[in-house]
Parts: C-alpha cells; structure tokens; sequence
C-alpha cells in the first residue's frame, strides 16, 4: 500500500518533471544553438580576415607589378632596390620577388632568392596559363624552411603579353597573430588549412601553437567538397589524452577555396547549462523526498480505507459482494465505499441474469447442433437417394427403350400410322427420361463421387472441355478465344465440366451471328474471378437467379435442347470449391457468366 502511495506520489510530480524536463531541454538545445551560431560567426570572422589579408597583398603585388612595366628598370639592380623598398613599407609580408615566364627569379627583396626557379609551384602554374593572380597552397622556405604562402600577381604589358610574376612570401606567424585577436570566449581556438586541407596555423587560448588540430575531419573534408560552411561536433584528445567534444565550424575563404575554422570546448560552452540542470535536478530531488515523507506521515487513515475497500473489491471479483463501512474516515473514500456497495448489487444482479441467460443460450446451441446434424445427415441421405434412385432407373430404362425399338423394327409395316406415332412418342419420352436421369446422376456425383483438391493448370482444363466440344463447337463455326489462365487449387474433373458447361451454353444459346466465346480472369484480393462471355441472345434480367435452380428452362425444347440442370451444375461445382457464381446479361446482345475461386 505505501508502493501505492508514493506511486501517487509519483503521478502527482510526473508532469511538473516532463514540464521542466520540456524547458530545460528547450534551454539546452537553444543554448547549444547559440553557441553553434557564435563558433560559425567566429569562423566566419576569420575566413573574411585572411581573405582582407590576401586581398591586401594582392593590391599591393599588382600595384608593384604595374610600376615597374611603367618605370622599365635595369635588371636586378633597380628592381632589386625597389622590391627592397617594397619590403620596408609592407611588414606583413617577408619578401617581395620578381619573376620570369620560364619561373626564375630574377630580383628579391631578399638576395639569396635570386636566381632560384619556381616553375614546378603549383600557383605559378596557373599564373603562367592565364590566372591574374593565385595563392599558394602552404609552402616551406627553401633556405630557411619555415611555413610561407605566397600571394602572386601575372603582370602584362600594353598587349597583354606576360611580362613576369610579382609575388609576395607571406610568414604564417603574421597570419596567427591576426587570428588571436579573433578569439572571443576562453578555450576558443582558430585554424586555417589550405585547399587540399593541410593545416596552415591554429591557436590556442593564449596564442601559442600546438598540433591537435587534423585536417582529416568529416565537417573540413565536406566544406572542402561543397564549398559552404559547416558546423558540427568533434572529438579530439586534448592535453592528458583523453578524448573531448568541441563545437567545431569551418568556413570556406571567398575567391581561393581554403577554409577557416573555429572551434569552442563543449563542457566550456554549455558550462552553464550543465551547472543549471544540476540545481534543478537536486530541488526536484528535494521536493520528491518531502512529498514522499509526507504521504508516508499523512497514510495511516487513508491505508486503512484502501485496504478495506482492496477486501471489498476482491469479495466482488469472487462473486460475494460484501458491505462497506460508509461512515468512517475520509469522506470521499466513504462515498467510493458506497459506490462499491452498489456496483456489489448491481453485479450480483446482472450475474445471476447472466447465468439463466447462459443456460438458455446453452440449450439452444444443443438444439441447434442436433438440428445441423439431423440436415447433415438428412443431405448425405437424399445424395444417396439421388445417386442410387438414378443409378438403378438406368437399367428398366434401357430395357423399355430397348424393347420399344424392337416393336417398332418388327411391326413397323403391320401397324397403321397412328401406332408408329405413339412408338416414336414412347421412344422419344424415353431417351429424355434417360437423359434427365444421367443428368440427375452427374449432379449427385458432384458430392458423393468428388476427388480430393490439387493443383490445377486452368489452361489445360479449358483445352479438354474444348476437345469434349470439338465437334459442337465446329458445327456452329464457333469461335472461342481465351486470355492467359492462373493455376488453382481444385478438382479437375469438375473443373472441365464447368468450363465445358459454360461453353456449351454460349455455342447453344446464339442468334443469327456465329457464336463468339471469350473467357478470361483477374485477380481480387485473395480470389480469382473468371469470366466465360457470348454474343449470343443474352437473357432478361427477371431470370438471372432463375437459371441456376435444378430443371429450370427459358425455353422450348424444339427451340434448345436439353434438360436444365448445367447451369445447377456449374453452381454446385463453384460452391464446392468455395466460390460464388452469376450472370450479367443483356437481351440480343450476349450474356457473361462470372464466377471466383479462392
């Protein structure tokens, strides 16, 4: 019971605790965002600082270029001093240099420069294919092997002719020194990689470098690849090695394909929401630990009340509704005391209604059993009678045939016209009571004389019932066309009668055209659903539901033969195999007979 108490407890706090578990979430997630947007805008910052760096080199390697075609000076030495000059006036770049179309260089602001060939560098490349200007991927300096880029600018005469390559070798410290004044919240760090994502500098909260930035990050390698900016999470081993998590951005720079990045330590970033959902998780711990201590203080009454109504509630489910003590404890209890004494009467009630009606619905299903038993058997007899009464009139009745075609072949010419009427008449009554009779017998057979169900290949069954037909069928020069036909589960031998009776009906029943029979079959759900259809002489709607009853005719037997029982047939033989049959027709325009089988 106190389990239940404080599960009571529980439902009580659970919805303050989903509703501060919802804001604190939109805070943390909010906050994460804010610090996704800010580690962006700091990458965004330094791209958009390296790219006024380079631009300024630029203008000022162009502007170098454009002076010296105008003055034409002396090689090295005028150009040597002038380059020089350039040095000094320019402190973010380390040398200045003039070089040939063939990659010589031919002045320096620095003299060891002079003389050195730079064709195979990838910058001058371009340059000499017709770029204006280029920017090296991260180089290292020959002589002294420190890390440089190098900004060149392809200087043309009047023509437009090369003339040679102004290019400025810039120190990578310059450019770190620049990134440093980009950083904004403590642990924040700044990098920079080339084109083909090699780093070029990076930072650390106090300025100085270090090596744990990669540049085989999934979030460079797709910046890289799409060319837009994009944010994510890494994790990297910072310091004693163990891996941390940090908001990491990267920008592409406009104009040269390299990308700045920017990152922020996760713990530092969300420092204050971690902090936040601390307190707020031990005060929801508080307040669930006061609540329990007071249930548990507040539970004695209201336990006891429980448990008697616990008492109460299983006399009730064992169908022996006791009475509850309504005027003691709480109030409401007393009253839900008292509502369980009425469900105890009213379920008694019911119960005891419930017993007398399960009584009658029990005799009524015997009764009812015995009454399908009794049809049953009374079925099995009748198709027994069906089947033997046919099967044994097959025999007088070729006697009686036989002897009245005796009579009429010995006294045929002794007797006066009258009496070989009456022969005819008998011997004619005679072969349609023989036909009726095996009709009757191929209708019990579909019962008593059934096979077991196989597969069947419908095609097949439809070419025998053709076959069975061949000479009807070209008599009435009757054409009888088919679409491709399923397998089924079935009986093959009804099955070739059903289609042969079907078939039979649209040869028989034409009109003044030659006899047209198509049939066809489509699939709905977990049925097929055959057609058999004619342009034959179609039938009035009255007696569409006619037809399929035993001996029911439309027709004279001088206008159609026959006895009037296929159509039952065809009935009986769908029905046994678990389907339905009908007919859709239209006088003077030809009729359909449909029909399923699972």
């Amino acid at each position: 019971m106190h389990g239940t108490l404080l599960l009571l407890v529980a439902v009580v706090l659970l919805p303050l605790l989903i509703v501060q578990a919802g804001i604190y979430t939109v805070w943390y997630y909010t906050r994460w965002s804010e610090q996704e947007l800010a580690t962006l805008d700091t990458a965004t910052e330094a791209a958009a600082t390296f790219a006024a760096f380079v631009d300024d080199i630029h203008r000022q390697a162009s502007a170098i270029g454009d002076a010296i075609v105008q003055l034409k000076p002396k090689f090295p030495d005028q150009v040597n001093v002038f380059l020089a000059a350039a040095d000094e006036s320019y402190p973010s770049v380390r040398s200045w240099s003039w070089i040939d179309p063939k990659g010589v260089i031919l002045a320096s602001s620095q003299s060891k420069m002079i003389g050195v060939n730079v064709g195979d560098r990838g910058y001058l490349q371009g340059l000499l294919r017709g770029r204006p200007w280029a920017v090296s991927d991260l180089l290292t300096d020959r002589l002294i092997g420190d890390r440089i880029i190098v900004v060149a600018d392809r200087v043309e005469d009047r023509k437009g002719r090369l003339v040679g390559v102004v290019a400025a070798v810039a120190d990578v410290k310059t450019l770190g020194e620049r990134a440093v004044a980009l950083q904004h919240t403590v642990g924040e760090a700044i990098a920079l990689f080339d084109r083909h994502g090699v780093l070029v500098f990076n930072t650390q909260p106090k300025g100085g470098m270090f090596e744990d930035w990669r540049p085989d990050d999934p979030i460079l390698t797709k910046a890289i690849a799409e060319g837009k900016p994009q944010i994510g999470v890494l994790r990297r081993a910072i310091g004693n090695g163990k891996p941390e998590a940090f908001i990491a951005a990267r920008v592409p720079v406009r104009d040269i394909g390299w990308v700045a990045g920017a990152r922020r330590p996760v713990s530092q970033a969300m420092a204050g929401v971690h902090a936040g959902l601390w307190i707020a998780g031990g005060l929801n711990f508080l307040v669930a630990v006061a609540s329990a201590l007071l249930a548990f203080s507040t539970s004695g009454g209201l336990i006891r009340q429980l448990r008697m109504l616990q008492l109460h509630a299983e006399a009730i489910g064992r169908g022996q509704p006791t009475r509850f003590a309504e005027d003691a404890g709480i109030h409401e209890l007393a009253q839900l005391g008292a509502a369980f004494n009425r469900m105890g009467d009213s379920i008694l009630r019911h119960t005891q209604q419930l017993e007398a009606a399960n009584q009658r619905l029990q005799h009524e299903i015997a009764d009812r059993e015995r009454t399908a038993e009794q049809l049953m058997k009374s079925n099995e007899e009748l198709e027994q009678f069906a089947y033997v009464a046919s099967h044994d009139l097959q025999e007088p009745l070729r006697v009686v045939v036989g002897y009245v075609q005796l009579l009429d072949r010995r006294y045929k010419t002794r007797l006066d016209a009258g009496a070989d009427e009456f022969l005819h008449y008998i011997v004619d009554g005679v072969s349609r009571m023989q036909q009726l009779i095996g009709d009757l017998l191929d209708y019990s057979r579909i019962g008593t004389r059934a096979k077991p169900f196989q597969t069947v290949d419908l095609r097949t069954v439809v070419d025998r019932a053709l076959a069975n037909l061949q000479r009807v069928v070209e008599e009435n020069d009757a054409k009888v066309t088919c679409d491709p036909l399923p397998n089924v589960r079935g009986d093959e031998s009804q099955l070739v009668q059903l289609f042969q009776n079907l078939i039979a009906n649209g040869v028989k029943f034409h009109n003044e055209r030659a006899p047209e029979i198509h049939i066809s079959a489509r699939r709905e759900q977990d049925h097929w659903v055959f057609a058999v259809g004619d342009n034959g002489i179609g039938i009035e709607r009255q007696y569409w539901e006619r037809i399929f009853v035993i001996f029911q005719r439309l027709h004279t037997r001088r206008k159609y033969e026959g006895t009037g029982i296929g159509l039952a047939i065809c009935k009986r033989i769908v029905e046994r195999h678990g389907g339905r049959i009908w007919v859709e027709s239209e006088p003077n325009q030809g009729t359909t007979f449909f029909f399923t089988i699972p």
